[in-house]
């Protein structure tokens, strides 16, 4: 049963540690990183708060502040969930991630983020650590049939050693982006643009 109707508001997490996610093959730490879908990042489902298996949860006025590795990250199951009026500032991955389960090329059953709104949020000094890092970032994440969209608005996000936003596949589709601010990016890599 996934766990429902949670509110997390006005606190501060910082200093977290720093997830470099590198280690001998068939450790633990070696297997915290998974290739997903299409596109060419691996990511972690780790981070200073992670979201699985939830319905109607939110979380606002919050302050992440230099956290090692990503600040929020949903993944899988997670619908009717709300992200708004935080500030992120230097984490050491990236700022919000949504992430569902491998696709194995078919949409059907497959548990993903969908009917998630990340707005009002100030995300700065992305990719400490980690040069994939971006503000935003999606994959195995959207709308199918009749499930709610993704709105992803009015966020401000800058100094990215890497990618503003970041949708890794289009998986589902139904994600919308509106009125974000994204500038000073790609501060210490040249392959890709704020929005990628």
């Amino acid at each position: 049963q996934p766990v429902k109707n949670i509110s997390i508001e006005n606190i501060t997490i910082a200093h977290t540690q720093v997830d470099w996610g590198v280690g001998a093959a068939g450790t633990e730490m070696f297997h915290r990183w998974e290739e997903l879908s299409n596109g060419d990042h691996a990511v972690s489902r780790r981070g200073a708060v992670l979201l699985e298996n939830i319905e109607n949860i939110s979380i606002a006025g919050c302050r992440f502040d230099q956290v090692g590795g990503t600040a929020i990250v949903v993944s899988r199951h997670a619908t009717n969930v709300s992200i708004r009026n935080n500030v992120i500032i230097r984490p050491g991955d990236t700022g919000v991630q949504l992430i569902g389960s491998f696709a194995n090329g078919t949409s059907k059953d497959v548990p993903h983020p969908h009917g998630v709104e990340v707005s009002a949020n100030l995300i700065s000094g992305v990719g400490q650590y980690a040069r994939q890092g971006s503000c935003f970032w999606q994959a195995i994440a959207g709308s199918i049939a009749n499930e709610p969209s993704t709105l992803i608005s009015d966020n401000t996000c800058y100094s990215s050693a890497r990618h503003g936003i970041e949708v890794n596949d289009g998986f589902g589709g139904g994600t919308v982006f509106r009125r974000n601010v994204v500038f000073s990016c790609m501060q210490q890599t040249v392959d890709g643009g704020p929005i990628h």
